[in-house]
Protein backbone atom coordinates (compact mmCIF):
# COMPACT_ATOMS: atom_id res chain seq x y z
CA UNK A 1 0.00 0.00 0.00
CA UNK A 2 1.38 2.92 -1.24
CA UNK A 3 2.41 5.64 1.23
CA UNK A 4 0.58 8.80 0.58
CA UNK A 5 3.54 11.13 0.37
CA UNK A 6 1.88 14.34 2.41
CA UNK A 7 4.00 16.78 0.35
CA UNK A 8 5.20 19.66 3.02
CA UNK A 9 5.16 22.94 1.66
CA UNK A 10 7.24 25.09 3.07
CA UNK A 11 4.77 28.19 3.30
CA UNK A 12 7.66 30.61 2.52
CA UNK A 13 6.72 33.59 4.33
CA UNK A 14 8.00 36.84 2.81
CA UNK A 15 9.53 39.56 5.23
CA UNK A 16 8.97 42.75 4.11
CA UNK A 17 11.88 44.76 5.76
CA UNK A 18 11.36 48.15 5.38
CA UNK A 19 14.48 50.23 5.07
CA UNK A 20 14.09 53.25 6.94
CA UNK A 21 16.11 56.19 5.82
CA UNK A 22 17.17 58.35 8.80
CA UNK A 23 17.90 62.13 6.94
CA UNK A 24 20.51 63.04 8.97
CA UNK A 25 20.32 67.61 9.46
CA UNK A 26 23.25 68.90 10.35
CA UNK A 27 22.80 71.43 13.05
CA UNK A 28 23.86 74.95 12.25
CA UNK A 29 25.52 75.76 15.32
CA UNK A 30 24.40 78.80 17.46
CA UNK A 31 25.85 81.87 17.20
CA UNK A 32 26.45 83.48 19.86
CA UNK A 33 24.28 86.90 20.03
CA UNK A 34 26.09 90.20 19.29
CA UNK A 35 25.23 92.44 22.64
CA UNK A 36 23.49 95.47 22.11
CA UNK A 37 25.00 99.02 22.49
CA UNK A 38 22.98 100.66 25.13
CA UNK A 39 20.97 103.09 23.56
CA UNK A 40 21.98 106.59 23.82
CA UNK A 41 19.42 108.83 25.66
CA UNK A 42 18.09 111.93 23.07
CA UNK A 43 19.21 115.14 24.35
CA UNK A 44 15.87 117.24 24.40
CA UNK A 45 16.60 119.69 21.83
CA UNK A 46 13.92 122.28 23.14
CA UNK A 47 13.71 125.88 21.66
CA UNK A 48 13.16 128.20 24.16
CA UNK A 49 9.05 129.16 23.67
CA UNK A 50 9.13 125.26 24.10
CA UNK A 51 10.88 124.67 27.67
CA UNK A 52 8.46 122.87 29.52
CA UNK A 53 7.56 125.06 33.23
CA UNK A 54 10.82 124.44 34.74
CA UNK A 55 11.12 127.65 36.18
CA UNK A 56 8.87 129.94 37.75
CA UNK A 57 7.29 132.41 35.62
CA UNK A 58 6.13 136.09 37.16
CA UNK A 59 3.62 136.69 34.40
CA UNK A 60 1.15 133.22 34.50
CA UNK A 61 -1.14 133.97 37.32
CA UNK A 62 -3.71 131.24 39.22
CA UNK A 63 -7.15 132.17 38.78
CA UNK A 64 -9.81 130.75 41.54
CA UNK A 65 -13.05 131.78 42.47
CA UNK A 66 -15.31 131.44 45.97
CA UNK A 67 -19.11 131.47 45.62
CA UNK A 68 -21.06 133.56 48.31
CA UNK A 69 -24.45 132.77 48.70
CA UNK A 70 -26.87 135.58 50.66
CA UNK A 71 -30.38 136.17 51.57
CA UNK A 72 -32.98 138.97 50.93
CA UNK A 73 -30.52 140.94 54.15
CA UNK A 74 -27.31 140.54 52.59
CA UNK A 75 -26.40 137.90 55.24
CA UNK A 76 -23.99 135.78 53.86
CA UNK A 77 -25.30 132.63 54.46
CA UNK A 78 -23.23 129.75 52.41
CA UNK A 79 -19.20 129.96 51.32
CA UNK A 80 -18.40 127.25 48.10
CA UNK A 81 -15.25 126.76 45.99
CA UNK A 82 -15.70 126.48 42.53
CA UNK A 83 -16.20 122.89 40.96
CA UNK A 84 -19.18 121.79 43.27
CA UNK A 85 -21.55 122.78 40.22
CA UNK A 86 -24.41 120.75 41.48
CA UNK A 87 -24.45 121.78 44.82
CA UNK A 88 -24.37 125.60 43.42
CA UNK A 89 -27.48 124.20 41.61
CA UNK A 90 -29.70 123.76 44.42
CA UNK A 91 -28.82 127.09 45.58
CA UNK A 92 -30.39 129.25 42.75
CA UNK A 93 -33.25 130.42 45.07
CA UNK A 94 -30.14 132.55 47.08
CA UNK A 95 -28.09 135.56 45.35
CA UNK A 96 -24.85 134.61 44.71
CA UNK A 97 -21.36 136.40 44.34
CA UNK A 98 -18.54 135.14 42.79
CA UNK A 99 -15.07 136.35 43.89
CA UNK A 100 -12.08 135.90 41.99
CA UNK A 101 -8.53 136.22 43.12
CA UNK A 102 -5.39 135.81 41.21
CA UNK A 103 -1.80 134.84 42.78
CA UNK A 104 1.50 134.58 41.44
CA UNK A 105 3.42 131.46 41.71
CA UNK A 106 6.16 131.51 44.68
CA UNK A 107 10.04 130.14 43.30
CA UNK A 108 12.18 128.13 45.24
CA UNK A 109 13.92 130.12 47.06
CA UNK A 110 10.76 132.06 48.25
CA UNK A 111 9.26 128.97 50.16
CA UNK A 112 12.38 128.62 51.83
CA UNK A 113 12.16 132.14 53.20
CA UNK A 114 8.79 131.62 53.82
CA UNK A 115 9.40 128.55 55.72
CA UNK A 116 11.92 129.95 57.69
CA UNK A 117 9.82 132.81 58.67
CA UNK A 118 6.79 130.13 59.78
CA UNK A 119 8.80 128.11 61.63
CA UNK A 120 8.29 128.03 65.50
CA UNK A 121 10.54 125.09 67.53
CA UNK A 122 8.22 122.83 69.13
CA UNK A 123 10.07 121.34 72.40
CA UNK A 124 8.20 118.36 72.81
CA UNK A 125 8.88 117.23 69.45
CA UNK A 126 12.70 118.48 69.47
CA UNK A 127 11.56 119.70 65.94
CA UNK A 128 10.87 123.11 63.75
CA UNK A 129 7.56 123.19 62.64
CA UNK A 130 5.79 125.62 59.84
CA UNK A 131 3.09 127.11 61.30
CA UNK A 132 -0.02 127.01 58.56
CA UNK A 133 -1.49 130.76 59.38
CA UNK A 134 1.79 132.47 59.23
CA UNK A 135 2.65 130.35 56.10
CA UNK A 136 -0.87 131.66 54.24
CA UNK A 137 -0.59 135.03 55.27
CA UNK A 138 3.10 135.30 53.61
CA UNK A 139 1.57 133.76 50.47
CA UNK A 140 -1.23 136.40 50.47
CA UNK A 141 0.76 139.03 51.53
CA UNK A 142 3.58 138.19 48.44
CA UNK A 143 1.44 136.48 45.39
CA UNK A 144 -1.96 138.25 45.59
CA UNK A 145 -2.26 140.33 42.68
CA UNK A 146 -5.65 140.65 42.37
CA UNK A 147 -9.19 140.18 44.02
CA UNK A 148 -12.58 141.27 43.02
CA UNK A 149 -13.73 142.68 46.14
CA UNK A 150 -15.67 145.89 46.40
CA UNK A 151 -13.90 148.57 48.99
CA UNK A 152 -15.89 149.05 51.63
CA UNK A 153 -16.02 152.69 51.80
CA UNK A 154 -16.95 153.51 48.04
CA UNK A 155 -18.21 150.31 46.58
CA UNK A 156 -15.50 150.42 43.68
CA UNK A 157 -13.56 147.20 43.15
CA UNK A 158 -10.48 147.59 45.13
CA UNK A 159 -7.15 147.90 43.36
CA UNK A 160 -4.36 145.63 45.13
CA UNK A 161 -1.42 147.76 45.73
CA UNK A 162 1.79 145.71 45.44
CA UNK A 163 4.82 148.48 47.38
CA UNK A 164 8.49 146.49 47.44
CA UNK A 165 7.59 143.01 46.18
CA UNK A 166 4.09 142.70 48.52
CA UNK A 167 0.46 143.95 49.21
CA UNK A 168 0.42 147.38 50.55
CA UNK A 169 -0.51 147.90 53.87
CA UNK A 170 -4.11 149.18 52.98
CA UNK A 171 -4.50 146.72 50.76
CA UNK A 172 -3.98 144.45 53.62
CA UNK A 173 -5.79 145.94 56.07
CA UNK A 174 -9.19 145.50 53.66
CA UNK A 175 -8.02 141.87 52.99
CA UNK A 176 -8.03 141.42 57.03
CA UNK A 177 -11.61 142.29 57.63
CA UNK A 178 -12.79 140.01 54.91
CA UNK A 179 -14.78 137.07 56.06
CA UNK A 180 -12.21 134.95 57.11
CA UNK A 181 -14.01 131.76 55.13
CA UNK A 182 -13.71 133.73 51.89
CA UNK A 183 -9.85 133.89 51.81
CA UNK A 184 -9.69 130.51 53.55
CA UNK A 185 -11.18 129.04 50.55
CA UNK A 186 -9.16 130.72 48.36
CA UNK A 187 -5.70 129.91 50.04
CA UNK A 188 -6.35 126.17 49.81
CA UNK A 189 -7.04 126.20 46.17
CA UNK A 190 -3.82 128.21 45.52
CA UNK A 191 -2.25 125.60 48.08
CA UNK A 192 -3.16 122.47 46.69
CA UNK A 193 -3.26 123.68 42.85
CA UNK A 194 0.45 125.08 42.80
CA UNK A 195 1.44 121.86 44.78
CA UNK A 196 2.74 124.03 47.79
CA UNK A 197 4.34 121.29 50.64
CA UNK A 198 4.97 123.08 53.55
Amino acid sequence: MAKDTKTETASSTEVKTEVKTETTVEKTPELAETPKEPTKAKKPNFKMSQIPGLFVSKAKHLKFDVYLYVNDEGEIKLILPDGLDDERKSLLAMQEMVISAEFTMPSRKQMENYRRKAGRWVEEAQSLITDRYTFRALLLRHHLVDINIPDPSTGDKIKVEIEGGRISDNTETILQDLHPTILEILLNKFVVQADLVF
